[in-house]
């Protein structure tokens, strides 16, 4: 417990009612159906600091490793350290029960710097597409598609086209590239070519406007 202000900050295990908290869960995972496959297997806290403020999953994926499902907080306490004080708690809670903690995180800058500000480290990236989405969800084992063991992912079927149709692109993409830049070129030049043409003019009509006025141009 911290007692800040007026209130005493308190992280408490929650057995049981786990989707009461529902709404805030929805804020780091947009899938109910998703949520649903962790959540009575995973231990959850609420953090309250007065009322609730962030609430976290936690799954057994093997003997040595847990993985971090979910954690949130209230928008409008971002910037509080109720995320930092939550991942504390449950680092001190999991010592010793576990030799790894896992996430499952996006790439967005601000997520990974808090993740690795409280100690995570990347350590693989999945691609991330639609169709390799659907091939990972297929062939996933358990709750989510981070139950993926090297097998799986060693037997993954990669499709690759035909060389000669690579070649082709290649040639193709390098061409484009030069054609960009032939483009780029003659915009530049044709650019240069309109100042001058316009001073040219400007200057010319500079001469024949002092020469009708009797003016001596020199």
């Amino acid at each position: 417990m911290w007692l800040i202000g007026w209130y005493i900050l308190e992280i408490k295990r929650i057995d049981e009612n786990k989707k009461q908290f529902l709404d805030l869960l929805l804020l780091a995972d947009e899938q109910e159906s998703m949520i649903d496959k962790y959540l009575e297997r995973g231990e959850l806290f609420a953090l309250y600091d007065g009322d609730l403020k962030s609430v976290c999953v936690v799954t057994r994926e093997s003997d040595d490793i847990c993985e971090l499902k979910n954690i949130a907080t209230y928008e409008k306490w971002h910037g509080k350290g109720y995320g930092n004080k939550l991942l504390s708690h449950i680092f001190s809670y999991y010592k010793g029960k576990y030799a790894t903690m896992l996430v499952e995180t996006g790439d967005s800058p601000w997520i990974l710097k808090f993740y690795q500000k409280n100690g995570f480290r990347i350590s693989h990236r999945i691609i991330s597409s639609d169709a390799m989405r659907t091939i990972l969800e297929n062939k996933a084992v358990g709750v989510t598609m981070m139950n993926l063991n090297t097998g799986m992912i060693a037997n993954l079927e990669v499709i690759v086209s035909p060389l000669d149709l690579q070649t082709r692109f290649a040639a193709f993409v390098e061409q484009a590239d030069k054609s960009k830049f032939v483009a780029e070129t003659l915009v530049k030049e044709s650019a240069i070519l309109n100042e001058n043409l316009r001073c040219a003019i400007g200057g010319d009509g500079d001469v024949q406007r002092r020469q009708h006025r009797g003016e001596n141009a020199d």
